[in-house]
């Protein structure tokens, strides 16, 4: 789960889906219930259904791979959990719900 938050957090604060930049820093708030609120621009309405895809990225040629919202879905999916992500300008929300147990497969 450690990746999982750090991917999340460092997407936020990056110049990436959030789109924080120098300019504007990124504030964050923990909402509680698994989920978490930025004040950044939000992600743009043709990203939104996207950002769990891999190799998407907002950030220039070699800054980013792409790669850790794909890896956030695909560790929490194989959790037994869900993840889902509402956005708009100041309000960018990525709520994350597991499982107490584990189901057996």
């Amino acid at each position: 789960m450690n990746q999982v938050w750090t991917n999340l957090i460092d997407n936020g604060r990056c110049h990436g889906r959030f789109g924080a930049s120098h300019d504007h820093p990124l504030r964050r708030r923990r909402l509680g219930g698994g989920r978490d609120r930025d004040d950044g621009p939000g992600i743009a309405d043709d990203l939104i259904d996207k950002v769990f895809e891999a190799f998407l990225t907002t950030k220039g040629p070699g800054k980013g791979t792409g790669l850790g919202l794909n890896i956030v879905f695909n560790i929490i999916r194989g959790s037994g959990g869900h993840i889902d992500v509402r956005s708009k300008p100041g309000s960018t929300v990525f709520r994350v719900r597991l499982p107490v147990r584990r189901e057996a497969r």
